[in-house]
């Protein structure tokens, strides 16, 4: 059995539309690998622009609100997974 750590994520990212926020929250095993992932593209006038969840077993679903562009959002959706990743696994300083 493992434990995992809830932890919240939020980051300013551009877009062609200008910018948006990226937040949610993930989880952290105690082998300090991804557990679940629920984030969100917020644009700049507050609206849903799309959500990425990575559920335990690693699938991972990908959403975009209709009106911006599908690839781009979904691409930062992913890019951020990525950085969260690295973030989760990167060994910590001594």
């Amino acid at each position: 059995m493992y434990t995992s750590n809830l932890q919240t994520a939020k980051y300013n990212v551009e877009d062609a539309a200008g910018g948006m926020t990226v937040t949610g929250t993930y989880s952290v095993r105690g082998d300090r690998s991804l557990d679940e992932v629920n984030i969100n593209a917020i644009g700049e006038a507050g609206a849903a622009k799309g959500a990425l969840i990575v559920n335990s077993d690693g699938y991972t679903s990908v959403t975009t609100m209709p009106g911006g562009d599908p690839a781009e959002i979904g691409s930062i959706l992913l890019d951020t997974l990525a950085r969260i990743r690295e973030e989760v696994t990167t060994p910590l300083e001594k």
